[in-house]
């Protein structure tokens, strides 16, 4: 199980690197758009399970945010 954890962490982090060096691009990217739009644009252009995805991790962001 540790090991599990471990590996889970390691892929994280080399999924998640290169959008660091992307975060001022993405940020002028979504700069002045609404959530709402937002949204729309992406039900759009992903698949039904993509978009449970993306709004499953809305749904935790809003609960971590409000507990941060």
């Amino acid at each position: 199980m540790i090991m599990e954890e471990e590996l889970d962490g390691a892929i994280k982090e080399v999924v998640f690197h290169p959008y660091i060096k992307r975060m001022a691009e993405l940020r002028e990217a979504f700069a002045g758009k609404r959530l709402d739009t937002l949204l729309y644009e992406i039900r759009d252009h992903v698949s039904s399970e993509d978009l449970k995805v993306v709004l499953k991790t809305l749904d935790g962001l809003e609960c971590w945010i409000k507990e941060g």
